[in-house]
This record gives structure tokens, C-alpha cells and sequence, in this order.
């Protein structure tokens, strides 16, 4: 069974391969888009604000917030780039943001993960899943959403065994990275505290520090600006309907189907009846009580921060600058970030029924990963970013003299940075 099979099946040439297994992963998530790194450009935040903010007012920046809390990876790195040429920012900051969605892999596929998660094909399965996840456009290969990788980061080091020696130095400085790079800290430390009452663990305790430390920063932060962000906030336009269609056609759908798939489905009059939304939702509901019956803790954990991190994105989210948040957020493939991990806990959600004793929910898992395979073949291939001539405007940047005052587009369309010379 995929979910229960030993954690040395292969021995220990197995974690050998681990380096091929994120290589090839690295190859997949580059095959999607690869413009990503053969031309990279700034995606929103990078530039208009990141790469703007380094250059305009220097280290400051690392305490200015953003939406409310401090984004400090993405800050880090372009105050490490503002050193190098304009035209030359956008590549670095594609490596880096590069290393930051590897980063889960090299985690989820090494002996750290072997107690909580002792099935080497499970961790193989959610590792590939989540380099061709479906509806997933939004977070590949951008500084800006970096913070979502390092927080998946941030819960498999809490959920894996601590470390030790240098090691267990490189597990806290990320912890506190991530926890510094957004608010997801917040709903990691009830899992980080249980953990440590469980088996009073001192790399826990460590842990445990470092995650309420950076928890109560940012929560500080948000209570103290109330999301002081660069976009305007429209009206949150809550509703039971929305939050039937943001879970069903962003999650469920979307999840399966990709948002190619789910966007023609969709569109068939069936589908706008809100009963059959309500009864899809019901039989995901369903699958979730039972994995979490019977699947792993780290699983049972992993459920908690999805379902804890979802309901914040719900009720403050930053969506549109134009019409209510929960409307944009049932459109399809808006606002990926904030379903990518309950994407990625509805997938274990597969391979947990896949393993159920009874023949007819074992059944009902293959055909979900057979419709999953689907979804990921209909979605593979991400749009490119449309050309903004960025090295040209770089290039005219470097020549022109102190005080001039240029805009560079920037994707998504119509978003810009303004820069002016120094």
C-alpha cells in the first residue's frame, strides 16, 4: 500500500537517487513554463515593489511591511540583487526563486521524513505531484510566491524528525526564514507545540521557539497595519454560494481537472446547479473524515495548517482591485496560491483511499488518481509571460543619468515598476 510501505524498501543507495529525484522534478517544473528561465521576467511584486523598494531605500526595506506582514525572503533577495545589473535581476531572481520550490522536495525525500512518513512511493508520488500539479500556473518560478514553498518548507521540518549539528542550524535559519516571509508561522505553532508535548523532543523546543518568535512578529505586524498592502482592497463579498464554488471549482475541480478542464466543465448547464456543487463538496468532505481516520499524523497535521491557512485567505484576502474578493476568487485559475497546499492535501487524500481496506473506496481512490492524471496532462503546459522588452529598458536605465525616471511593465499585464536613477 502506497501510504504504508517501509522507509528502507530499497536500502540506502535509495537516498542516492534523492539528487536525480529533485533534478528531474527541477526539469519538470522548468518543462511547464520554460521561458522561466530562458526568459525570465519580473511577475507583480518582484519588481514594482521588491526590486523597487532595494533600490530606492536599501536594507530598510527588510521592515517595511507588505500586505500586512514582513516578506523577507523575497526582500533578501533583491536587496542581494540591486548589486548586480538591472538586466540580470530577473534571472537571479528566477534562481532563487527556483531553489525556494525545490526546496520541499530535498525535504520531503530525505530520512527526515522517514518516521513520520515511512512510505517511500507516497513521498515519490507527492514529490512529482507537486512539480505538475494542476492549477498551479501562478506559483511556478517567482520570487513573490516563493513564501508558499518555504512555508511547505517551514511544515515538513516541523512535522520530520529535528536534525542535529549543522544541520539542524540549516533546519532553524529556514524555519525562521519562512516564518519571516509571511503569516504562515501563525497557524504552524498548534502543531509545533503538540509535537513537543508529545515526546518533549529539545530540537522541538527549539523549533517551538523559533516559530512563536516569528509567529508573534507577524501577527504583531498584521494586527498593527491591518494588510497595509500595495493593492486596493475591494469588498470581501462573503457568501455560502461563493464558498461552495471557491472550494468546489478551486479545490476539488480544479485539483482533478486543472483549471483547463475545470473551465469547460463548468461551463456546462449541470454544473451551475448549486446542489450538485454542494454534493461534490459533501463527498470531498467525506474522503478527508476518512483519511483522517485513517492515515498519518503528519497527514492529520498537514489537514489542520491547510484548513487553518485557507480560512485566513477567506476572510482577508487580496484578490482584485476591482470587484469582490470571493467573486474573483470563483474564477478559474484566480488566486491559485491560496489552494495549491489544500491541492496538495486533497492528493494525499487520494492515496489514503487508495490504501482503505474496502475494495469500492480503494476503487473510488485509482479512478480519482486516474482523473488526476488527466488534470495534470490538460494543465501541463503553463501560458507564458508576454514579452516586455525588460533587457532594452535596462539597458536604456543604465545609460540614462541620475534622476531619470523610467516605468518597466511587468506581468501580470498592467502592473509596472518605476524606477528612477540614482
Amino acid at each position: 500500500m502506497i501510504l504504508a510501505g517501509p522507509a528502507h524498501a530499497s536500502g540506502p543507495p535509495r537516498h542516492r537517487l534523492i539528487w536525480l529525484h529533485v533534478a528531474v522534478i527541477a526539469a519538470l517544473m522548468i518543462s511547464r513554463r520554460p521561458d522561466a528561465v530562458l526568459h525570465p521576467q519580473f511577475w507583480g511584486e518582484d519588481g514594482q515593489v521588491f526590486y523597487h523598494d532595494a533600490y530606492t531605500i536599501g536594507l530598510s526595506a527588510l521592515i517595511t511591511p507588505l500586505g500586512g506582514y514582513l516578506n523577507t525572503f523575497s526582500r533578501l533577495v533583491a536587496a542581494f540583487t540591486v548589486h548586480f545589473p538591472l538586466g540580470a535581476a530577473p534571472g537571479i531572481y528566477a534562481a532563487f526563486a527556483l531553489a525556494a520550490q525545490l526546496l520541499p522536495v530535498v525535504y520531503m525525500l530525505s530520512r527526515r521524513l522517514d518516521a513520520a512518513l515511512p512510505s517511500w512511493p507516497a513521498r515519490l508520488a507527492i514529490s512529482y505531484f507537486y512539480a505538475v500539479m494542476p492549477n498551479s500556473y501562478e506559483l511556478n518560478i517567482n520570487l513573490t510566491d516563493a513564501q508558499w514553498h518555504l512555508a511547505l518548507v517551514a511544515f515538513l521540518i516541523v512535522a520530520g524528525t529535528p536534525a542535529a549539528g549543522r544541520l539542524g542550524v540549516i533546519d532553524d535559519i529556514l524555519l525562521l526564514l519562512s516564518g519571516l516571509s509571511g503569516p504562515f508561522g501563525i497557524f504552524l505553532l498548534p502543531i509545533v507545540a503538540a509535537s513537543w508535548c508529545r515526546d518533549r523532543d529539545p530540537g522541538r523546543l527549539r523549533h517551538l521557539l523559533i516559530v512563536a518568535a516569528a509567529a508573534a512578529v507577524q501577527l504583531g505586524l498584521i494586527l498593527a497595519s491591518h494588510a497595509t498592502s500595495a493593492r486596493v482592497v475591494t469588498p470581501l463579498g462573503a457568501s455560502i454560494p461563493g464558498f461552495i464554488r471557491i472550494v468546489t471549482y478551486q479545490i476539488v475541480l480544479a485539483g482533478l481537472l486543472g483549471s483547463r478542464g475545470t473551465y469547460v466543465l463548468v461551463g456546462l448547464p449541470f454544473w451551475h446547479q448549486l446542489s450538485t456543487l454542494v454534493a461534490l463538496a459533501l463527498a470531498e468532505l467525506c474522503l478527508v473524515a476518512l483519511a483522517l481516520r485513517i492515515g498519518p499524523v503528519i497527514y492529520r497535521q498537514a489537514a489542520f495548517w491547510s484548513a487553518a491557512m485557507f480560512a485566513a485567505a477567506l476572510i482577508t484576502p487580496l484578490s482584485s482591485t476591482t470587484i469582490p474578493q470571493w467573486v474573483e476568487m470563483t474564477h478559474i485559475g484566480a488566486s491559485i496560491r491560496y489552494y495549491a497546499v489544500p491541492t496538495l492535501v486533497s492528493f494525499a487524500t487520494t492515496l489514503i483511499i487508495m490504501t482503505c481496506r474496502w475494495p469500492l473506496l480503494r476503487s473510488i481512490g485509482y479512478l480519482l488518481l486516474t482523473i488526476t492524471l488527466f488534470g495534470i496532462r490538460f494543465d501541463w503546459p503553463y501560458p507564458p509571460y508576454y514579452q516586455t522588452d525588460f533587457a532594452a529598458q535596462a539597458q536604456r536605465f543604465a545609460a540614462a543619468s541620475p534622476g531619470t525616471t523610467l516605468v518597466f511593465p511587468e506581468n501580470p499585464v498592467h502592473w509596472a515598476m518605476v524606477l528612477t536613477k540614482r
